[in-house]
């Protein structure tokens, strides 16, 4: 509904808010993998499967336990070993914005094969 020129503005506007809540849902991170990690949904889908990983890293990053954290680590890792040429360049570039914001949280504390995985 956001991105379909038809849609009512109003119509935009409650599917907007409506997926801005779910960003804050406890199981947002979970189901933004699922959207991002299936490659048969289309990018938008795929892009906003990735801001709900966005999302739980740089803003409820404090509130997960360490093996929520070990998790989002593991998918954002997941998602960029699966980094096709053929995705799109945002898509590509959100998945290196997702490794970046979790260095800055953990690499030298916790994350000391990042440079191998790199």
């Amino acid at each position: 509904a956001i991105y379909d020129p038809r849609s009512p503005n109003s119509t935009r506007q409650d599917a907007s808010a409506y997926l801005e809540r779910a960003k804050r849902l406890p199981d947002a991170p979970q189901h933004g993998f699922a959207l991002a990690n299936d490659k048969s949904h289309s990018s938008a889908v795929r892009h906003y499967g990735l801001s709900l990983l966005e999302y739980s890293i740089r803003y409820r990053w404090e509130d997960h336990t360490p093996e929520q954290s070990d998790q989002l680590r593991f998918w954002v890792i997941e998602l960029a070993r699966n980094i096709h040429e053929q995705d799109p360049l945002y898509l590509r570039n959100k998945i290196a914005q997702l490794w970046v914001e979790i260095a800055k949280r953990i690499w030298a504390a916790e994350w000391m094969d990042m440079d191998e995985l790199l």
